[in-house]
């Protein structure tokens, strides 16, 4: 059984020596073939693109996963890293933080988060989603291509159902025009919000 360790820069105050501290107790067991050690590098995305670029030249080891938040509240990451991610062949793992979404009806949330929320829960009426969740989750997994959500959450089990429900839900073709027309607008920025591009305006688009 091949077993999967991540890693990352800034994790604690010996991150630089992590790496060596794996590799050690790796070799004392003899076990480097049973192992896949991935390693974060906290960095802005034009870094990578630009990373990518020498790896690619010199035959290094690109960046193979983009790691960010992303989700139906905050689609800031749609204006550069997504293309970024779709020119390079990237995958994608967002920090979708579902449980937001249910949070958001239950306590003092700004006007645009309660209208998003709103949104989610008409289009699960329609599709006949049983949580909001999911459909958050089921946006960002079928915006783009190669996209695996990191869920979390405070409730283990709830959260996991509502992951496991997002892969059987398909949005484009269901979703009425209502419940696009009722989401908040995103503005993709320039120049595509000038010349035209790849994205929609409407969350659910």
């Amino acid at each position: 059984m091949v077993q999967l360790l991540g890693t990352m820069n800034k994790l604690h105050r010996y991150c630089a020596q992590l790496e060596e501290f794996i590799g050690e107790w790796m070799e004392k067991r003899g076990i480097h073939d049973q192992m896949v050690i991935t390693t974060k590098y906290t960095t802005c995305y034009k870094v990578v693109a630009q990373a990518n670029q020498y790896a690619e030249g010199h035959g290094k080891t690109p960046f193979v996963v983009y790691q960010g938040k992303w989700n139906v509240m905050d689609r800031s990451f749609e204006r550069d890293i997504i293309p970024m991610a779709r020119s390079l062949g990237l995958a994608l793992a967002p920090g979708v933080l579902s449980q937001e979404v249910n949070f958001v009806l239950m306590r003092k949330s700004n006007a645009g988060e309660v209208k998003v929320s709103h949104a989610l829960e008409k289009v699960a009426e329609y599709i006949g989603a049983k949580s909001i969740s999911a459909v958050a989750i089921a946006y960002i997994m079928q915006k783009t291509p190669y996209v695996f959500p990191i869920i979390g959450g405070r409730k283990l089990i709830e959260n996991l159902k509502d992951n496991l429900e997002a892969l059987d839900l398909t949005l484009r073709t269901s979703i009425s025009r209502s419940s696009r027309a009722s989401c908040r607008s995103f503005d993709i920025g320039f120049p595509v919000n000038f010349i035209g591009g790849w994205f929609g305006a409407d969350i659910l688009s």
